[in-house]
């Protein structure tokens, strides 16, 4: 199963695939159908939603409102006894990459 890149708007659940979500998000459609005030709806379960609250650090604010989306290029500052010049590929748990190290810095491609 593919890592969950859908996020629901209304109540930050997340999903792999669009059909998921779709069926997911009509029952939100039928919330807001069903209310008195669809307005008022709207305005309770998006706005200020997203705003940080008091106690949260900026991490936790940042990790609460964003997904986490997989980087496939990393540029890693390689330190003094590491380094070197070299090109290779392998896995690192189970995920497969490439490798190209310049002396000070190395560039990775991976699925991770």
């Amino acid at each position: 199963m593919s890592k969950p890149s859908i996020k629901c708007s209304r109540c930050d659940e997340t999903f792999s695939a669009g059909f998921d979500y779709r069926m997911h998000f009509d029952k939100h459609m039928d919330e807001w159908y069903e209310s008195e005030d669809r307005a008022e709806y709207i305005k309770t379960t998006t706005m200020h939603k997203h705003e940080r609250k008091k106690e949260e650090s900026l991490e936790e604010w940042i990790n609460r409102i964003s997904i986490k989306r997989s980087r496939w290029f990393h540029v890693i500052k390689l330190d003094y006894f590491n380094r070197m010049i070299r090109f290779g590929f392998g896995f690192n748990n189970g995920n497969p990459f490439i490798r190209i190290d310049l002396w000070w810095v190395g560039f990775r491609i991976s699925k991770d």
